[in-house]
């Protein structure tokens, strides 16, 4: 049976794209230059990371090693301590539904509510629009050869246009890829606010409540009767306040790797919204600086996380650039 090491939702590294990866344990291949080496091998249940764990999330149980995902703060020491090139961190891929249920429940409640409530789904009519209409004929007008600044402009970032050019790549003459990807986007920004809230409440089906309250105060149809340039930024503001929360409310040292991957996710947060609407990725600037302070109180080097910031936002910028 296949056990899985770890899955990663949002991946932009290590391939082409953004999109899910999926570790498994046991790697049979045994590379030299393996970049994940605790994937090799099997727990052999010899218990010496459970003496090295600093929130007790790993105890022996019946003669083999449990890890506890709750009190997990990520910070590998098990991992440094594993001689075995094995990870206890994993799954097997039969408990997957059953593990990540409350995330599957949050993508389905967000698909069913935008098919009812999105302007872009194919209940509604595609006449009617203000500033998606726009989006759209810039993106087709992109898609079709056409110069961005030269033969169309719009108050609007360079992103936002590519985003709609993609929607009207799958579907010319209507809205369904423009639904389709929003739905996309609503997911990752609604799973991020669903680990925020399991963060502070340490209780995963609150946290899936507060998801489903959140919606439905979102999708009201008062506040959502057409889909902004806010709407797409949405996704990349509360990676920023996931990552951002994770630091500033961390009870436990902070490993440097985990610091380097939140500065990478505000590089592509930053640069991102920056390229959708500017002011968005100028209200960010401040959570970054906090997050600075904070650092800089617990005298924490800023060198190697400005340098992941700078990359994440030069991966997402130098496309556009060139």
């Amino acid at each position: 049976m296949a056990i899985v090491n770890k899955i990663i939702p949002f991946s932009c590294i290590d391939g082409p794209g953004n999109r899910t990866s999926i570790f498994f344990q046991g790697c049979n291949f045994k590379c030299s230059y393996c970049h994940n080496p605790e994937t090799i091998n099997k727990c052999v249940n010899c218990g010496k990371c459970v003496a090295v764990c600093p929130v007790n999330a790993l105890e022996i149980k019946d003669k083999k090693v449990v890890w506890d995902d709750k009190k997990c703060v990520a910070c590998d020491a098990c991992i440094r301590e594993c001689k075995h090139k094995k990870n206890k961190k994993m799954n097997h891929l039969k408990y997957f539904f059953s593990h990540y249920y409350y995330q599957i429940g949050v993508a389905l409640f967000l698909l069913i509510t935008l098919f009812f409530v999105s302007p872009d789904s194919q209940l509604h009519y595609t006449f009617g629009r203000n500033d998606c209409a726009i989006f759209f004929s810039s993106g087709k007008a992109w898609m079709n050869g056409m110069t961005p600044y030269v033969d169309f402009a719009d108050s609007k970032g360079p992103l936002l246009w590519l985003i709609y050019g993609i929607g009207y790549l799958i579907s010319h003459y209507d809205y369904t890829g423009v639904f389709w990807l929003s739905w996309l986007s609503y997911t990752i920004c609604f799973l991020y606010l669903y680990k925020i809230a399991d963060y502070f409440l340490k209780e995963k089906a609150l946290a899936f409540i507060s998801c489903i309250v959140m919606g439905i105060a979102i999708f009201f149809p008062w506040f959502h009767y057409e889909v902004k340039s806010e709407d797409w930024c949405q996704p990349f503001i509360v990676a920023s306040l996931y990552y951002a929360c994770r630091i500033v409310f961390s009870q436990q040292p902070i490993d440097i790797k985990n610091i380097c991957r939140a500065f990478f996710v505000f590089g592509i947060s930053f640069s991102a919204t920056l390229l959708i609407k500017y002011n968005i990725s100028a209200m960010l600037i401040s959570i970054y600086i906090y997050v600075i302070i904070i650092l800089i109180k617990n005298r924490i080097g800023l060198f190697k996380p400005i340098i992941c910031g700078l990359s994440g936002a030069s991966l997402i910028i130098l496309p556009f650039a060139i």
